[in-house]
C-alpha cells in the first residue's frame, strides 16, 4: 500500500478546492429526474399513493393503499413526505427530492466516518464524496423515491457509533447505535440489524476493547438492539392496535419472517451480487488496481479491518438471503468507497485532482443515457394520461373498478380522493352483470373472452397494455392488445 501523505494544516490542494462542490454533484441526478422522467411504476407510484392516502386520512399510524391497510413498509418515508406537504402543499417534487437529500446526508456521514477512522489523513476523506457521488450505482439510485438511501444514512450513523464504542465505550455511543437501529427499523424494517448489528457483533476482529471483554461487548450489543427495537415499538405497537390483528401481525412479524428468510419475490442465486457490486462501483472498480487497494486497505490498520469486516459480513449475509435486488446493496457502497479512498494518492490510477472531473463526467454520461432511454424507449412508464382519463370518468360520476390486485398506480397521479373497487378475475363476470355501464381497468391480463366489455382506451404500460374497458349490454370478445404501445382514445 502506498504511504499515506498527511496534508499540513491549512494547506489547500486542488481536490480540496473542489470539495465543497460535491453537494451539487450529489443533487444533480435528483434534479434531473424532476425535469426528465415521471414517477416510475410500480414502486414510486405506489409509495406516492400510500403517502397521498395518509394525507387524506390524517392518519400517521396505519398506512393504507387503496383503502386497505398497507403493511409492507414502515412509516418514516411517508412521514417525511407528510412533513414536506405540510410546508409546501401537496406536490410531486418534494417526495422525489427525499432521495437526493438523503444522498447528500449519507455522503456527509461517510466523509465524517473517514475523518474519524483516519484523523491524520484528510486526503482520504476528501476523496470519499467524489467516489460515492460518481459511482454508477449510487447516482442511479439516489434519484429514486425509495427507502434504501435513508437506510444507508441510518446505517452510517450506527456504524459511526459502533466505531466510537469500540474505542471509547461510553454509553452515549451505544445510545447513538440504538437510535440508528430504531430509526432504521422505521425506515425499512429488520434489515437494519444486518447492516449495524452484524458488524457490531464482529467487533473483536478490529477492536481491542471488544477482544478484552467479548461477553460484555455482546451483552452491550444485545441491550442496544433491544433499545432500538423499543424505539420502533413506539410506532409499531400503537399502529398494530389501531390497524387490527391482521395488520399488527404483519408489521410485527411478517416483515421479519417474510423478508429475511423467504424473499421469493426477488429470488436470485448467490452469484447475482458478485456481479452487481462491481458494476455499482463503476468507474472506480475498473481494472485490477482498485481490488489491490481494497486488499491493502483490509490489512493496513484498524480502520481498514473495521470497514472490511463491515463490508464482508453484510455482503455474505445478503448473498445468502434469497431475495436480491441491486438497491439492497446500496448501504455497502460507503465502506467500499472508504476502502478505495484509503488506497493512496490515486483511485484506479486517477490522481486526486482529477476525481471531481471524472465523477462529473460519469454523472453527465449516466443522466444523458437515461434521458435518451426515458424519452424514446420507455413510454409505458408515463401513466399521467391514463390517470387523467380515469379522473375524468370518475368526475363524470361513472363507476370505475380495477382488476385485482391494484397497486395504486394512478391514484396519486389523478389526485383521486376515493378508492377504486378491486375485482378479482374470478368475480369479474358477476361484477359486470351487477354494474352496467361501469368501467374496468386492467394492467396486465386481458379479461376472459365472452364478458360484456368493450375497450375504450389503451395505453402502454411497461411491456404490457393498460386498458380501460366499458361494461356493455352485449357480449363481445375482447380485442387483442394494441401493438407497439398504440392507444385508442
Amino acid at each position: 500500500m502506498p504511504p499515506i501523505r498527511v496534508r499540513p494544516s491549512g494547506s489547500v490542494s486542488p481536490a480540496n478546492w473542489y470539495s465543497r462542490l460535491w453537494i451539487v454533484l450529489a443533487l444533480l441526478p435528483g434534479l434531473w429526474a424532476l425535469f426528465i422522467r415521471v414517477p416510475v411504476p410500480i414502486d414510486e407510484t405506489r409509495y406516492l399513493t400510500v403517502a397521498w392516502e395518509m394525507w387524506l386520512r390524517h392518519d400517521l399510524l396505519v398506512l393504507h393503499l387503496n383503502g386497505a391497510p398497507y403493511s409492507h413498509k414502515p412509516p418514516v418515508l411517508f412521514w417525511l413526505i407528510q412533513a414536506g406537504w405540510a410546508l409546501f402543499g401537496v406536490n410531486e417534487w418534494w417526495p422525489r427530492l427525499i432521495g437526493p437529500l438523503s444522498s447528500v446526508a449519507a455522503i456527509g456521514l461517510a466523509t465524517r466516518l473517514a475523518r474519524t477512522l483516519w484523523p491524520q489523513d484528510s486526503a482520504t476523506a476528501d476523496r470519499v464524496p467524489w467516489i460515492l457521488a460518481g459511482s454508477v450505482g449510487w447516482l442511479s439510485l439516489s434519484q429514486m423515491l425509495m427507502f434504501d438511501m435513508l437506510l444507508t444514512a441510518s446505517a452510517l450513523v450506527g456504524l459511526l457509533g459502533i466505531w466510537e464504542a469500540g474505542h471509547a465505550g461510553r454509553i452515549n455511543h451505544w445510545g447513538i447505535v440504538a437510535l440508528a437501529i430504531g430509526v432504521g427499523l422505521l425506515i425499512k424494517g429488520p434489515v437494519i440489524f444486518v447492516h449495524v448489528l452484524v458488524p457490531a457483533l464482529l467487533a473483536p476482529l478490529w477492536s481491542q476493547r471488544a477482544r478484552n471483554n467479548p461477553g460484555g461487548w455482546i451483552a452491550a450489543c444485545i441491550v442496544t438492539a433491544l433499545g432500538g427495537t423499543a424505539i420502533a415499538a413506539l410506532w409499531a405497537i400503537p399502529a398494530a392496535i389501531a390497524g387490527g390483528a391482521e395488520y399488527g401481525a404483519a408489521i410485527l412479524w411478517g416483515q421479519t419472517t417474510g423478508r429475511m428468510t423467504n424473499s421469493f419475490a426477488h429470488a436470485r442465486g448467490p452469484w447475482f451480487y458478485l456481479l452487481i457490486l462491481p458494476a455499482m462501483l463503476l468507474p472506480w472498480s475498473l481494472g485490477l488496481r482498485p481490488w489491490r487497494q481494497l486488499r491493502a486497505g483490509v490489512i493496513a490498520d484498524t480502520g481498514g479491518r473495521f470497514l472490511s469486516t463491515w463490508l464482508g459480513s453484510v455482503f455474505l449475509i445478503l448473498t445468502l438471503i434469497s431475495g436480491k435486488q441491486l438497491h439492497y446493496l446500496l448501504p455497502l457502497l460507503p465502506p467500499a468507497a472508504l476502502l478505495l479512498a484509503r488506497g493512496g494518492g490515486h483511485v484506479n490510477g486517477i490522481r486526486d485532482f482529477r476525481l471531481p472531473a471524472i465523477a462529473l463526467i460519469v454523472v453527465l454520461v449516466v443522466m444523458s443515457s437515461a434521458t435518451v432511454y426515458f424519452s424514446r424507449y420507455a413510454p409505458g412508464l408515463d401513466l399521467r394520461r391514463p390517470a387523467a382519463a380515469v379522473a375524468v370518468l370518475r368526475q363524470s360520476g361513472a363507476e370505475v373498478a380495477a382488476l385485482a390486485p391494484y397497486q395504486g398506480q394512478l391514484t396519486f397521479l389523478a389526485r383521486d380522493e376515493r378508492t377504486l373497487a378491486e375485482v378479482p378475475a374470478g368475480e369479474l363476470a358477476g361484477w359486470t352483470a351487477a354494474h352496467p355501464d361501469a368501467y374496468v381497468l386492467t394492467f396486465d391480463d386481458l379479461p376472459t373472452a365472452g364478458l360484456p366489455l368493450q375497450a375504450v382506451a389503451s395505453y402502454p404500460y411497461g411491456s404490457k397494455i393498460l386498458t380501460i374497458w366499458q361494461v356493455t349490454k352485449t357480449l363481445t370478445a375482447p380485442p387483442a392488445a394494441a401493438p407497439n404501445g398504440a392507444h385508442h382514445d
